[in-house]
């Protein structure tokens, strides 16, 4: 009996890490509110959408839909990641090829949206070949 072998890869603190990067919740939620709010939302071990509709409630932009926050957060994030590279971590590359080798699946398993996972994979240069990004889970 064969059996596929399926390996879950988040992305941020596991493939790439993005060092000291902007904060693109905030230069959004910022241009649709004008101010920042006295309390800043955390964004650990939340997915995207999670994070912005708190930001949407931190800085009380009640006028923005989730996904016009959404789309503004991709627009922002493509322009960003284009101009801005993530550190791949070490090791993050051999252990994809290495797992490739045996026939095992790398996906994906992330709260970033499909277009911000793809971006700061190609701004750390990680070889996407590798990586089944058509069943990307979020």
């Amino acid at each position: 009996m064969n059996k596929n072998i399926v390996l879950l890869w988040d992305i941020d603190g596991t493939l790439i890490r993005q060092g000291g990067g902007k904060d693109l919740f905030h230069e959004v939620a910022l241009s649709f509110s004008g101010k920042v709010p006295t309390q800043m939302p955390k964004k650990a071990g939340k997915t995207d959408s999670r994070i912005a509709t708190e930001y949407i409630d931190a800085y009380k932009i009640d006028n923005v839909s989730l996904d016009l926050f959404m789309f503004e957060l991709n627009s922002v994030s493509n322009l960003y990641y284009s101009n801005n590279s993530c550190d791949i971590i070490k090791g993050a590359i051999d252990a994809l090829e290495s797992t490739s080798r045996l026939g095992w699946i790398n996906k994906l398993y992330t709260g970033n949206t499909e277009s911000r996972a793809i971006k700061k994979l190609n701004s750390a240069s990680v070889p996407l070949e590798m990586i089944d990004t058509k069943r990307i889970i979020f």
